[in-house]
């Protein structure tokens, strides 16, 4: 008799991580953005400006987010 619960398969484990890092540098990304925005203003704000306050790099923030 099989079960509908099965084991993930390893390809589906690493994909389930690799999204979960990615929802994690979106968040911290995003609350960079507020923190920037607030002392640097929208207009005067850099990708560069985030990714460097949130600790990430700028291809992972264009992994992230495809623009401002």
């Amino acid at each position: 008799m099989s079960s509908d619960l099965t084991e993930p398969s390893p390809t589906r484990a690493k994909e389930a991580l690799r999204q979960a890092k990615k929802a994690l540098y979106r968040e911290s990304l995003l609350d960079a953005a507020e923190v920037v925005f607030a002392s640097h203003g929208y207009d005067d704000t850099t990708v560069r400006d985030i990714a460097g306050a949130a600790g990430v790099s700028l291809q992972t923030f264009y992994g992230a987010f495809a623009k401002k």
